[in-house]
């Protein structure tokens, strides 16, 4: 009945519960006083008529002045009820924007075991896609207008920011950014069965940051800008790091073989390792090709190998 929301609604129940047993006790006593400033006007109207008391309105001096102290404390006492509304409201304002950072912090899994305490020290995530991007040209931005750095922190910002507001309307998640480059894999979970629609996810979002780049390279009239686009399809284990600062890392040789792909890529096209075409392979509106000539891509540190593929045009290319 409470829809989720079961302590809230206790703590109104005790805060109303003050309120209004307060104002009843006022209520009661401000009765009382009306009763007696009544009466004593019954009482002293007769016989100040009668000329046997001239001056009864002295008589009701007391139950009046109870009468008005009464009726200030009932009216303080619904003002403090209004503030103190309105501090529960910018109290639940500070609570839903500090959810709102924590969500951007951390997956939503990862979230909700902090919260109940039950946080573990690593997870192991299977059958997850990833995605690195990396900025092309931008050391030569950086070159060119090196006389005014704002110009390309206001560059990588407003890319940066259109990447994130494409993650959370496609339900990715930005693991991290180092430098010009952008991580994001889609929604952790240590249990699911969505990987064509993770790899689908990430796939739209590539697509989308080369449309991106293309508008923004046009803005600035920078020729060399662009993307270089990396997707893998693996496991890898992540966990939560640091005290002060909390972030979500992940780990893992298909990491590696992520961020290869993305390395050995191409300016302008999406490079998709060999294990997330094969996630998509049911999928004919998007088609994937070889390198000319075919590419296999080797991770650092071990002996195992990919091959790589292009996305196709036009769903591919940021030319």
């Amino acid at each position: 009945i409470a829809g989720g929301e079961a302590p809230k609604i206790a703590y109104w129940l005790y805060y109303e519960s003050i309120f209004y047993s307060s104002a009843l006790m006022y209520l009661n006593a401000f009765r009382v006083s009306l009763a007696s400033l009544i009466c004593s006007v019954f009482m002293l109207f007769p016989a100040t008529i009668g000329g046997i008391r001239a001056d009864w309105p002295g008589g009701a001096i007391y139950p009046l002045t109870v009468l008005i102290l009464h009726l200030k404390v009932v009216t303080d006492l619904k003002r403090y009820q209004l503030q103190g509304l309105e501090d529960l409201k910018m109290v639940e304002k500070e609570h839903a924007e500090c959810e709102s950072l924590l969500n951007s912090l951390l997956p939503k899994e990862v979230l909700l075991s902090m919260q109940s305490n039950t946080l573990e020290l690593a997870y192991t995530y299977r059958n997850m896609s990833m995605l690195f991007a990396d900025i092309v040209g931008f050391t030569g931005y950086c070159n060119k207008h090196k006389d005014n750095p704002s110009d390309a922190v206001r560059l990588v910002t407003h890319l940066f920011a259109s990447f994130d507001d494409c993650c959370k309307l496609l339900g990715a998640y930005k693991v991290c950014t180092i430098g010009d480059a952008y991580l994001a894999v889609n929604e952790p979970k240590t249990q699911h069965d969505e990987s064509v629609t993770g790899a689908l996810v990430l796939l739209h979002l590539a697509m989308a940051m080369l449309r991106i780049i293309v508008k923004v390279r046009d803005e600035v009239q920078h020729e060399g800008l662009n993307m270089r686009i990396g997707l893998h399809h693996g496991e890898f284990v992540a966990g939560v790091i640091g005290s002060n600062q909390l972030r979500f890392d992940i780990w893992g040789e298909d990491v590696l073989m992520g961020n290869q792909m993305e390395s050995d890529g191409e300016p302008g096209r999406i490079c998709c390792s060999a294990t997330f075409v094969e996630v998509l392979k049911d999928f004919k509106d998007f088609s994937f090709s070889s390198h000319d000539p075919p590419r296999v891509i080797k991770c650092a540190g071990s002996n195992r190998t990919l091959e790589s593929f292009l996305l196709d045009a036009p769903h591919g290319t940021g030319q």
